[in-house]
């Protein structure tokens, strides 16, 4: 019989899944009793997305703001799984079994103070993961598509929350060190600071805000409904230059344009929303994956998004020229009957090169495309030319 060290040996060897919670940890007990052996999974994941803040009360929400941030987390997932497959472009839509594999269920329950979303995937893991012939083989898959995807999507939202200075803290605490940074540079006497919150990206009531800023010797005034010049003046000009910050532009860039787009949109609907949001997922055998984004990293992101251009798509346009302007938009007929008329922004291009090009030459113009949505629904798509290159044979 082996001894009581012998057993606390072996129990130590043993391998299993990382736990953070007790709650993981009964989880994945109950998983690994019902959901063990090498066949097919049949378990399937699910997450949990938690809405709070002040524009939450009584476990209610405005429905039109939550079902924004709702789809822009669909469209997030979705362009996550898209980038793993190589997709990065905005052009054109999406294959409808990479739709289909990151789809997402949702089931609402409420929790204190707040408004909770249970989510799952559309796509049964037995249905997603088994062969053609729907047999169960010795290595088989355990992992299903939007689990990747859900995975990525997590990393990303906690890789923007981390941008901040002290992500973590309390509000009044970041209220006090942003105050306390301010008048290391400047005096707060006779200096009123707003007690509009969201402007600075914090969240907190007006009354203790107030106190905080009293203790510092500061005039308090009243919050106002006009926002400032740049949404993000009031931001501290280290906090978009970090090597976390170029961390998260690497990453939402290495997705493509697709993602970029994905990723302010979703920022918009929790800015707007004014929400703070808690994201879960939880895998079968597999901690509980977990991250937060606020509305401050919200208006970060949107910034980083759309300063460093990373919506940005190109696309290469071949055809005939019939108008040259040096102040209006290039006409190109495209098509094999030229029929197909394409207006090309050329104002971005040198003299040089506008006067380098004839009517009715072949040329090939590679643009920026930049897509927007109608008023009465639909997109529109507009060119900016970057390089032009002739498509003639030169003449001998």
């Amino acid at each position: 019989m082996a001894s009581p060290e012998e057993i606390e040996a072996a129990l130590a060897a043993a391998s299993a899944p990382e736990w953070e919670t007790p709650r993981d940890l009964n989880r994945i007990s109950l998983e690994a009793l019902f959901g063990g052996g090498a066949g097919a999974r049949t378990l399937r994941s699910s997450g949990s997305l938690r809405l709070f803040g002040v524009n939450v009360t009584n476990h209610s929400a405005r429905l039109g703001s939550t079902a924004d941030v709702l789809a822009q987390l669909q469209r997030l997932v979705t362009a996550v799984g898209a980038a793993r497959r190589g997709i990065r472009s905005t052009q054109g839509p999406l294959p409808g079994e990479l739709v289909t594999l990151t789809a997402l269920k949702i089931a609402a329950a409420p929790a204190g103070g707040s408004l909770v979303f249970d989510l799952l995937p559309e796509s049964l893991p037995e249905t997603e993961l088994l062969t053609e012939g729907n047999v169960a083989i010795f290595d088989q898959a355990q992992r299903q598509f939007l689990d990747e995807c859900f995975e990525d999507a997590l990393r990303l939202v906690g890789a923007a929350h981390s941008i901040g200075p002290d992500a973590d803290a309390q509000p009044e605490q970041r209220a006090v060190e942003r105050a306390a940074e301010r008048a290391a540079v400047e005096p707060l006497d006779g200096i009123a600071i707003t007690t509009n919150l969201r402007i600075v990206g914090f969240e907190s009531d007006e009354e203790s805000a107030a106190a905080v800023f009293e203790q510092l010797g500061a005039e308090v005034v009243a919050p106002t409904t006009e926002q400032p010049a740049s949404d993000l003046e009031a931001l501290l000009p280290d906090e978009l230059e970090t090597a976390k910050a170029q961390a998260f532009i690497e990453r939402v860039r290495e997705g493509g344009p697709r993602l970029a787009t994905a990723v302010r949109k979703f920022a918009k609907a929790i800015e707007s929303a004014d929400f703070d949001v808690d994201l879960e997922w939880r895998e079968p055998n597999t901690a509980t994956r977990r991250a937060t984004f606020t509305q401050h990293d919200a208006r970060l992101v949107r910034h980083l998004v759309v300063s460093r251009e990373l919506e940005v798509d190109t696309q290469e346009v071949t055809g005939r020229l019939i108008t040259l302007s040096e102040k209006t938009a290039w006409q190109l007929a495209v098509g094999s009957d030229d029929e197909t008329i394409v207006r090309i922004d050329a104002s971005k291009l040198t003299k040089a090169v506008r006067e380098a090009f004839h009517l009715n030459q072949l040329v090939t113009i590679k643009a920026r495309t930049v897509q927007r949505s109608l008023p009465g629904g639909g997109i529109t798509t507009t060119f900016q030319a970057v390089t032009v290159t002739s498509n003639e044979v030169p003449s001998t």
